[in-house]
């Protein structure tokens, strides 16, 4: 054991962090949201309860060097409400700038049916997403483009909830991410478990662009030791394959992916 550093924010905790190359920075998400606070849905909108599920960016040097008892400085944090459950950070560089790609694995009320609805109601998103945060400021890091499904908008709201009780829990969120190259990254991968594996064309952070998608096929039966089979007792038949994990992999100039949909 080198060192343990507790994150500032009650009520949170950290779920999943990366570590920049060179050892001197790390990009820790803290799981937080109204959820794991133990709030109300309502303080989603609600300015007198403060956000604390996002990113925190520490100064790790003093680790990277060794140092007897060495201090991790917290540096910069960004925090929001549209969101919860943060589960990771991946630093990349675009066109030599860098960025933080960063997703949540839960909505921002939480995975049950109820929260859902609540959400809805108050006109937030209702699932999980990823999105690009520019690092460029540590001190005020801040996002620039959130990676939406027409699902996401909760205008589509009475289009979606219907799937929820088929879906259990999760249902068309976001949870695990890749990129092409971390140092120059043109396409990034991401699972939104019923909404299958997504591909974006991030060259233009601000404005990234869906360019390809895969869905798995539908069952009659969840297939047994799958996700769904696994953690949504009593799922229906007919229902989707759940696509969680992924990752690129280069060679000879060529790009893979790796996928986990199950």
């Amino acid at each position: 054991m080198i060192a343990t550093w507790f994150p500032p924010l009650p009520g949170a905790t950290v779920h999943g962090l990366s570590i920049s190359d060179d050892g001197n920075r790390g990009y820790v998400t803290s799981l937080g949201g109204t959820a794991f606070s133990g709030t109300p849905t309502t303080a989603l909108t609600d300015p007198s309860f403060p956000p604390n599920n996002g990113l925190q960016i520490y100064d790790t040097s003093e680790i990277q060097e060794r140092k007897a008892s060495p201090k991790v400085k917290l540096i910069g944090s960004l925090m929001w409400k549209d969101g919860s459950a943060a589960q990771h950070t991946i630093p990349i560089k675009i066109k030599g700038k860098p960025y933080v790609v960063f997703v949540d694995e839960l909505g921002p009320g939480g995975e049950a049916s109820s929260p859902y609805l609540r959400t809805c109601a108050l006109g937030v998103i209702p699932f999980s997403l990823a999105r690009i945060i520019d690092v460029s400021d540590e001190k005020n890091p801040r996002v620039i483009s959130k990676l939406m499904h027409e699902v996401h908008d909760p205008a589509n709201c009475d289009k979606v909830l219907p799937d929820i009780p088929v879906g259990g829990g999760f249902v068309y969120g976001s949870h695990y991410c890749s990129v092409d190259n971390r140092h120059k990254a043109t396409t990034l991968a991401c699972g939104y478990f019923n909404s299958g594996i997504r591909v974006f064309d991030i060259r233009d952070p601000v404005r990234p662009r869906e360019i390809a998608y895969y869905n798995p096929a539908g069952v009659t039966t969840p297939t047994p030791g799958s996700n769904p089979a696994t953690f949504v007792p009593g799922l229906p038949t007919g229902a989707p394959r759940r696509c969680i994990s992924m990752r690129t992999l280069g060679r000879c100039g060529r790009r893979a992916l790796t996928m986990a949909c199950s």
